[in-house]
């Protein structure tokens, strides 16, 4: 077990846990790293130690532990019994502001947010105020910690932050206020001002390994076999593999999807797709049929996502859907592509024909790209997805 119950993350915990022992905690941190690797509910527990009213410190040894620290290093956990954890579990601790683009909805006085961007609205609401006189908003970055333990601002999907955000935060990094923590968490540290990272403390997260999703699955009832498929599809994400499963029944809007997603709804996908392309390349299908399955695929997904967050779009969520697929499709001309050089992996995707070799798997990965590129792009995605299931027919086929 780790410390925070935190896996596969012993480099970024230990330069925290380092960072907590000593009497000089930086104001400003990047947590960057792929999607699902624990940066956000880090952030929380890392918070939440510097916000408890009776932090522990104890050896790291026995039941949770930091590999990356030696056994006599003292670790900082939070007590999880003072109100102020309590707070903090339940995400409404007044020195803990939690700034994601759903606010988006909070602060678009116009109803025309997609809820897609982090901007200077909400940079503005949420923590440095705004003093325009049409619209004043008092700033939560310059106010007096409300408990004395300091001021935490987390900010989710940071490189979402618009220009003019970004612009406006780093006014603030420049001279921060005392006890005041602001951490962004991004998958994308490039996407973020130069100037916001050299005056922030980066902590890196690395993909999980195989191993700790599977065992973390396992824990769950999935199979050995359905955690590694899995974690393979998801790129050993733990939080894209917990945006396929169900959420909360509570959660699920009735409004936009009748249907609520099974624990392995996207298994059941990823084995119809496998099986149209099998059938595609024996000849005992054709580019129609795989287009029903890539366009019903789509739509389950888009009720997935959509089951988790209400407020998404539909029509963005199929679109999604319709990308993942073609994503699928890539995964698995990769594994028949290693059946014929004799490198497989473990775990690739169900099939049950051989190899192809590479001058007809590249085309159709082209394809494929080019396919997931125009649903982005909000081509009409009926008409994407058939031309590019012809378009690899024709390719598996050997007519072009």
């Amino acid at each position: 077990m780790t410390v925070w119950s935190i896996l596969g993350q012993p480099r970024a915990l230990g330069q925290l846990q380092r960072a907590l022992c000593s009497a000089r905690l930086a104001s400003t941190w990047i947590f960057h790293g792929p999607m699902g690797t624990g940066k956000y509910r880090t952030a929380l527990a890392f918070a939440k130690c510097q916000l408890c009213s009776n932090p522990v410190r104890r050896p790291n040894r026995g039941d949770a532990t930091v590999a990356s620290l030696p056994d006599d290093f003292v670790l900082t956990e939070p007590c999880n019994e003072c109100p102020s954890c309590k707070a903090c579990d339940a995400q409404v601790h007044p020195d803990l502001h939690l700034i994601n683009r759903q606010l988006g909805g909070v602060y678009d006085r116009g109803g025309r947010s997609r809820l897609t961007t982090l901007g200077i609205d909400i940079i503005r609401g949420e923590m440095i105020g705004d003093d325009s006189p049409d619209h004043r908003v008092e700033s939560k970055l310059y106010k007096h910690s409300q408990l004395g333990r300091g001021k935490w601002f987390i900010i989710d999907e940071a490189d979402l932050m618009q220009p003019v955000a970004q612009n406006a935060l780093l006014k603030a990094l420049e001279e921060p206020p005392p006890l005041t923590y602001i951490v962004m968490c991004t998958g994308s540290p490039g996407d973020l001002l130069s100037t916001i990272r050299s005056r922030s403390q980066q902590a890196a997260f690395s993909p999980l390994p195989t191993p700790v999703i599977i065992e973390y699955l396992s824990r769950e009832g999935f199979s050995t076999q359905d955690a590694g498929l899995l974690a393979r599809i998801s790129e050993n994400s733990l939080g894209r593999i917990a945006s396929w499963r169900p959420p909360d029944p509570s959660a699920v809007s009735r409004k936009k999807t009748a249907k609520v997603p099974t624990d392995g709804q996207m298994l059941e996908i990823l084995n119809r797709l496998t099986h149209a392309m099998d059938h595609l390349l024996m000849g005992q299908a054709g580019a129609g049929d795989l287009a029903v399955v890539i366009n019903e695929g789509a739509e389950i997904i888009a009720g997935i996502f959509i089951s988790h967050d209400p407020s998404a779009s539909k029509d963005r969520s199929t679109r999604d859907g319709g990308i993942l697929m073609f994503g699928l499709i890539e995964v698995w001309l990769s594994d028949r592509l290693r059946a014929v050089v004799g490198s497989p992996v473990e775990f690739a995707l169900p099939s049950t024909v051989g190899g192809i070799e590479w001058a007809r798997v590249k085309p159709c990965l082209d394809i494929s790209a080019a396919a997931a590129a125009q649903l982005d792009a909000n081509v009409h995605q009926p008409t994407a997805i058939m031309n590019a299931c012809v378009s690899i027919e024709a390719v598996i086929r050997g007519a072009v």
